[in-house]
C-alpha cells in the first residue's frame, strides 16, 4: 500500500522549501508520479517527462523562466504552476501546451484539479479558480499576502488554503466568495489537511491547528517547536509534519498529543539551516522524507525509528518518492536519482555497529537537458547499530 500526502489518486509528492519565514528557492521540485512516468520541472525552465524503470526522459519543454514547478496529473494532461507565472496543461503523452494562463505572480505549489476546475494559489495573494478542460478563468480571490506555498483542499465544495497573511481562509468553490478566516501567530506557508470535519493547518508559529471547516473556529492547538512548511495529511488518526528545527512529528489526533519525534542531523547546532520542510511519502510500515541535512530518511511510522537513511546532497528540499522497489529523488545538483533500496551486501562498522549496504543498481539521469543520458550507479543505505 502506497501513500503520500496532499495526494489525488495518483503518486504525488509536493515540496515546499524554505528556511526561516522565507522559504529557499533552491532544489525546491515536485514529483509526481503516473502510469510509470514522472513529471517535475527545474531550475532552468525544463519540465520534463521521465520514465520511472529506466530513466529516461519521454519529454522536455521549456518555459520562460526558471520553473521549480509543482505538478497534478488528472487523465492526459499535467498540470502545473511555475515561477514565471503561469499555470500550464500539457498533453502526458508529448508534453504539448494544451493550454496556459498567466496569474498574478509566482507560484509554489501544486494545482488541485476538483470536479472540473483547477485551484492555484499564487506570490500575489490569490486563489485562482480556472476550467481544467478551456483554460478559462472562473473566478478569483484575493488574501492579504503571498500564497505561492499553500497548495488548496478542496472539501465539500470549500477551498481551504493558508496564506502569508497569517490566515487560514476557507472560499466556495463555485462562487469564489470567502466563508471564513482563522488567524494564526505568523505566516502560513503549509498545504491544509482536512478529515471529518476538522482543517489542520502547520504554521510558522510552530503551531499545528486544528479547526472547524464548518465555522472556522479553533478546535485545539499544539506547539511542535518550529516553523511548519511541509504539508501533511492524515493517515489512520495521526498526522505527520517537519518543522524548521530539524524533527518529523507523529502526532496522534484522537489524544492530541506527540506519538513520536524523529529528530535529523541538520537539529545539529553547528548547522545553519535547519529543516524538514519536504513532504512525506507512507508504504507499509515506512514514513521516508527528506532533510535540509543532505539525507533521505526512512523511519519506521509507529515508532519513529530510523530504518535507513541515504546521501542525496548539501541540503536536500525536494520529497522522495517510493515505486517499484525505488526510492526517487532530486539531488543537489538537480539528478534525478533512482534508488534501488532492495539487495546488495551489508558491512558493518567495526567502531559504531552501524549497517552499510551497497544497494542493488540504481540510476542517475542529469536534468541539464532534454536527452540526457542515464548514468548506472550504485548507493550507499545507513542503518543504525
Amino acid at each position: 500500500m502506497l501513500r503520500v500526502a496532499a495526494g489525488i489518486g495518483l503518486l504525488s509528492i509536493s515540496a515546499c522549501a524554505g528556511i526561516s519565514s522565507e522559504p529557499d528557492s533552491e532544489h525546491a521540485l515536485s514529483l509526481v508520479i503516473s502510469d510509470g512516468v514522472t513529471y517535475f520541472g527545474t531550475d532552468d525552465g525544463q519540465h520534463f517527462a521521465v520514465d520511472i524503470a529506466t530513466g529516461l526522459q519521454t519529454w522536455g519543454v521549456k518555459t520562460d523562466e526558471e520553473s521549480h514547478t509543482f505538478s497534478t496529473v488528472v487523465g492526459k494532461l499535467v498540470y502545473y504552476g511555475s515561477i514565471d507565472g503561469h499555470l500550464y496543461a500539457l498533453e502526458t503523452e508529448s508534453g504539448q501546451n494544451r493550454w496556459d494562463i498567466a496569474t498574478g505572480g509566482s507560484t509554489w505549489s501544486a494545482p488541485t484539479i476538483h470536479n472540473g476546475l483547477a485551484y492555484l494559489t499564487g506570490d500575489d495573494g490569490t486563489l485562482y479558480a480556472v476550467d481544467a478542460v478551456t483554460g478559462q478563468e472562473r473566478w478569483r480571490y484575493q488574501s492579504g499576502d503571498s500564497a505561492r506555498f499553500s497548495r488548496p483542499a478542496v472539501v465539500g465544495g470549500v477551498v481551504f488554503f493558508g496564506s502569508y497573511d497569517r490566515n487560514l481562509h476557507a472560499v466556495d468553490a463555485l462562487t469564489g466568495e470567502g466563508i471564513w478566516r482563522f488567524n494564526t501567530g505568523d505566516f502560513i506557508a503549509a498545504s491544509p489537511a482536512v478529515s471529518d470535519g476538522v482543517v489542520y493547518i502547520g504554521g510558522g508559529d510552530g503551531f499545528l491547528y486544528a479547526v472547524s471547516a464548518d465555522t472556522g473556529r479553533e478546535l485545539w492547538s499544539l506547539d511542535v517547536g518550529g516553523e511548519v512548511h511541509s504539508s501533511s495529511d492524515v493517515e489512520e488518526g495521526v498526522i505527520y509534519l517537519g518543522t524548521g528545527d530539524g524533527y518529523v512529528h507523529a502526532i496522534d489526533l484522537n489524544t492530541r498529543e506527540e506519538r513520536w519525534k524523529f529528530g535529523t542531523r541538520a537539529t545539529s547546532e553547528t548547522l545553519l539551516h535547519n529543516a524538514v520542510h519536504t513532504s512525506y511519502v507512507l508504504q507499509d510500515s515506512l514514513l521516508s522524507f527528506g532533510s535540509h541535512d543532505g539525507y533521505v530518511y526512512a523511519v519506521d511510522v509507529d515508532t519513529g525509528e530510523k530504518i535507513w537513511a541515504v546521501k542525496a546532497g548539501e541540503a536536500f528540499n525536494s520529497s522522495p518518492a517510493i515505486a517499484n522497489g525505488l526510492v526517487y529523488y532530486v539531488d543537489i545538483e538537480e539528478n534525478l536519482i533512482g534508488v534501488d533500496i532492495e539487495g546488495g551486501a551489508a558491512e558493518t562498522d567495526d567502531l559504531t555497529g552501524a549497517v552499510r549496504i551497497r544497494t542493488g543498481l540504481g540510476w542517475t539521469t542529469p536534468l541539464d537537458r532534454v536527452g540526457a543520458q542515464v548514468v548506472p550507479t550504485r548507493f550507499e543505505l545507513v542503518f543504525p547499530a
